[in-house]
């Protein structure tokens, strides 16, 4: 199976003001998780290729299935402890979808972050390694390749 993904840009609005454009290109992938109702969503994702691990909002814990496996304390770009994020790594169910196909549910370990002010970032480790990825972003073109 072939999932199309996106394209998203917006700019700096800073340099903007300094007269000087940096586009911030985001790829991105519709999401919906597994809830004992069905499915809810459906939500944008940016994939991360160096992202470690999928990383999710808290809102995200209410709206899904989320098994707790650890709480933990993440970071990013910068290695200070006073830039960490308390979250939880957890076991949950998702699927991605476009235009066309919906996949099948993807189980995979995720940190869900104590705060709301992170997107929705899908990771390398027991994600993006589990499938192929094409980016092609001077043909606008880019896409996951899904055994089934």
């Amino acid at each position: 199976m072939e999932l199309s993904l996106n394209f998203g840009i917006k700019y700096d609005v800073e340099l903007l003001d300094k007269g000087i454009v940096v586009p911030i290109i985001r790829l991105l992938s519709v999401i919906e998780f597994k809830h004992r109702a069905g499915w809810s969503g459906p939500y944008d994702a940016i994939i991360d290729t160096g992202s470690p691990l999928s990383v999710f909002p808290a809102s995200i814990q209410e709206k899904c299935d989320a098994r707790l496996l650890y709480k933990t304390k993440i970071s990013g770009i910068v290695p200070d402890k006073a830039c960490s994020l308390s979250a939880k790594l957890c076991l949950l169910t998702f699927r991605l979808s476009d235009k066309y196909s919906v996949t099948k549910p993807i189980e995979s370990k995720a940190y869900i972050a104590d705060s709301d002010k992170i997107p929705l970032i899908l990771g390398f480790a027991d994600f993006l390694e589990k499938f192929d990825i094409s980016i092609r972003y001077a043909k606008k073109s880019s896409s996951l390749f899904i055994s089934e």
